[in-house]
């Protein structure tokens, strides 16, 4: 069976012409496959490497921010700030890995 890559319906196989809607099925198949990476992907391949190193920084930099707090002998401007450090562990190590299942997603 194959798919009309306009519509959606499935066809008979040996179809020219969906059933459905009319459109031609015979396209280039590897051209449609690459259109609907693209479409389904969000982008290029490079683009989750780039999402998921932004996103480890990101859990990185809330990380470090929430856990400077605990640390003895820091300036006293860094335990003015009132963030939650507890908040920002748990929201850093989310981040970080979602950006790590980001990077090492399988397609």
């Amino acid at each position: 069976m194959t798919y009309c890559p306009k519509c959606g319906k499935q066809n008979e196989e040996d179809a020219t012409y969906c059933n459905s809607c009319g459109a031609s099925l015979s396209g280039n198949e590897e051209d449609s496959d690459e259109k609907w990476a693209q479409e389904c992907a969000g982008g290029p391949r490079y683009a989750p490497y780039v999402w998921g190193l932004i996103l480890i920084f990101v859990g990185l930099a809330i990380l470090i921010e929430g856990g400077l707090k605990n640390i003895r002998g820091m300036p006293a401007w860094i335990y003015q700030f009132d963030i939650g450090w507890v908040f920002a562990l748990i929201i850093g190590l989310i981040i970080i890995i979602a950006g790590i299942r980001t990077i090492f997603k399988k397609e």
